[in-house]
Parts: structure tokens; C-alpha cells; sequence
């Protein structure tokens, strides 16, 4: 089963997805992080969110993993940086982007078939998250708002 937990920044999805993972034992899927390995890569080599060419031809050698709850750019640990500020700020840069949300959709589904036969609380940061979710759970204000 999926469950997507929707709702603006800072509402609580982390923490209630932590929170029902750990008590369920379901497994967590943070889709915000693909969007900070991504902007976290376009920061380190300089490229203007502007410059789709730029972008397009960093992302051609860029590779994300996940591996034991830690995620990885190009075989590099970067589940620690991927929570400073600095990288969450330089998402909204590039997710608009369209070639950005193509690259992050592909891994995005890929990653949620790897998960272990288990139920799966997917944090959802786009629509595309949701769709095909089983059941969605709303936050907002660090409550649980709507549950469908």
C-alpha cells in the first residue's frame, strides 16, 4: 500500500511520517530529498536555473541511490547536508524546472518499487506523488487535517 502525506512546507510530514513509520513499521519515502540531491548537485557545479542546457548536461552524469535509509549523489553520501538550509532554499531554483521534475521522476518511481513489499508513507512534494497513492493524508499546521 502507498500513502501519500501532502501538505505545504513545514506542516509536519517528516515528522508525522517518522513518527507512523517507526510505531507501523512502514517504510518512508521523502520525495523532497530527491529535489535537494538534485539542487545540491546543480549548486556544487555553479549552474544558472536559467541555463536548461547546463542543467540537462549535469544531470546526464548525475546518478542518485538510496541504500539503507542514505541517500547518495554519484556514489556520495550526502544524507546529512541534504537537511541544511542552504539546500533547501536552492530547491525551489530548479524544481520548477521541467527537465528537473522529468530527471526526478523517473528516480521518484524507481525508488518506490524498490521498497520492500511494505507499506510505503510517501511525503509528497508534487501532485505526480498523490495520483497514485492508495490513500492520502492532509497536513496542515502540524495536523493531520484530511485522510482519504
Amino acid at each position: 500500500m502507498k500513502i501519500a502525506i501532502d501538505g505545504l512546507s513545514a506542516t509536519g510530514k517528516t515528522t508525522c511520517s517518522k513518527l507512523l513509520a517507526k510505531k507501523l513499521n512502514y517504510k518512508v519515502f521523502n520525495t523532497g530529498n530527491l529535489y535537494r540531491m538534485v539542487g545540491l548537485q546543480l549548486i556544487s557545479n555553479d549552474v544558472d536555473p536559467k541555463d536548461i542546457n547546463s542543467i540537462e548536461r549535469v544531470l546526464k552524469t548525475t546518478k542518485l541511490s538510496i541504500k539503507n535509509d542514505r541517500y547518495y549523489v554519484n556514489n556520495l553520501d550526502v544524507t546529512e547536508v541534504l537537511e541544511q538550509d542552504l539546500v533547501a532554499l536552492t530547491v525551489t531554483r530548479y524544481s520548477a524546472v521541467e527537465v528537473v521534475k522529468e530527471f526526478i521522476r523517473k528516480y521518484q518511481k524507481a525508488f518506490i518499487e524498490e521498497i520492500p513489499n511494505t507499506t510505503k508513507l510517501i511525503i509528497a512534494q508534487r501532485i505526480s506523488s498523490v495520483q497514485n497513492a492508495d490513500r492520502i493524508i492532509v497536513m496542515e499546521n502540524g495536523q493531520i487535517n484530511g485522510f482519504g
